[in-house]
């Protein structure tokens, strides 16, 4: 019932406990078991349309099914065959199972930066080094009467990178004003 999709995975079962156990079968890596097929259509397309025309293909698929050849037209599917899933069914159609959507991983994949630029420190959403405090504070050197920060910029940093002003990377005004933010809070702690 839904759109297929690039990569493709299929399963022969005769029960849903034989489809969750081949799913399962699936997802520890054991895409090779009886019954479980998986591909890509983008990799095997171009492959099926040179050796069969659409219609070629479609007089292919009608006559396993009427063989009942369902592994290899699953076989096909997976590489990026269509099948008209319907002919599937003399007379009733099956009701449809409800499956979750796609759950989206929540792990999160970083740009790698060149030296001497930032990088983004595992669990947060700000680029820093990890020995910097934050992109734009990066040392505390405060001490008993006076609460002082340092930072040092090489210029290749996107906020001066991209704000020059007659040939000279400048801080922007907003930075000056996150910089005091940052400070202000790092000092109410």
């Amino acid at each position: 019932g839904r759109e297929a999709m690039e990569e493709r995975a299929g399963f022969l079962a005769g029960s849903l406990e034989e489809v969750k156990e081949k799913l399962n079968k699936l997802i520890d890596g054991q895409g090779e078991a009886e019954g479980v097929y998986r591909g890509q259509q983008k990799r095997n397309k171009e492959i099926i349309t040179e050796l069969f025309s659409d219609e070629e293909l479609q007089e292919v698929m009608d006559k396993w099914l009427l063989q009942k050849k369902y592994s290899r037209i699953l076989g096909l599917w997976v590489k990026g065959g269509q099948v008209e899933w319907g002919k599937l069914y003399e007379g009733q159609k099956p009701r449809r199972i409800s499956l979750p959507t796609y759950p989206f991983a929540r792990e999160r994949y970083w740009v790698p930066m060149g030296e001497g630029e930032s990088a983004v420190i595992p669990g947060t959403h700000h680029p820093a080094q990890a020995d910097k405090l934050h992109p734009l504070l990066h040392e505390n050197i405060s001490d008993l009467w006076e609460l002082k920060y340092r930072s040092r910029f090489t210029g290749e940093e996107f906020y001066l990178s991209d704000h020059v002003i007659n040939g000279q990377r400048i801080l922007p005004g907003a930075a000056y004003l996150e910089m005091a933010r940052e400070a202000a809070v790092r000092g109410a702690c």
